[in-house]
């Protein structure tokens, strides 16, 4: 169980990020296709998508509940940023709040990773909590206070 909790968190993470790249970059390629729209769309399809074969692979066997969920993370990811109005989406515009959105991912990832992982192997919740949620607490601060000093 915390094996599949474990895999399932872990993959989600890069579902959430690809799946939302790619749901923007779709949504964008209905104004005209560009190069970058092209190299954009790959990205997140590779980030969010390989993942998914992974989980496939994994949670096929067991016939989990976890592969649905995972198809469902994957599924929303990309359907919010691709028909959410555009009033919604305006505030993901600037790369400071992109990047919060991707620090906080990771730091909830490594957390709550660590925090149910933590009475079946401490030593791997530690590292992989330290390495995932502090790297998403740095990139999550930063981003803040980069925000805060350009306030008006």
């Amino acid at each position: 169980m915390f094996d599949a909790l474990f895999i399932f968190l872990f993959l989600g993470a890069f579902h959430i990020i690809g799946g939302t790249t790619l749901g923007n970059t779709l949504r964008r390629i209905h104004g005209g296709v560009s190069l970058e729209l092209v190299y954009q769309a790959i990205w997140g399809f590779g980030f969010g998508g390989l993942p998914l074969v992974i989980g496939v692979l994994v949670f096929q066997a067991e016939r989990s509940v976890f592969l649905i969920a995972e198809i469902g993370v994957l599924a929303i990811a990309i359907l919010v940023p691709l028909f959410a109005p555009a009033e919604w989406l305006r505030g993901f515009e600037t790369p400071r709040i992109r990047l919060m959105f991707v620090g906080g991912i990771l730091f909830l990832v490594g957390a709550g990773v660590a925090l149910l992982y933590r009475q079946v192997d401490l030593n791997v919740a530690l590292l992989f909590g330290s390495v995932f949620a502090g790297a998403g607490a740095v990139i999550l601060l930063n981003s803040f206070i980069a925000l805060w000093k350009n306030l008006p």
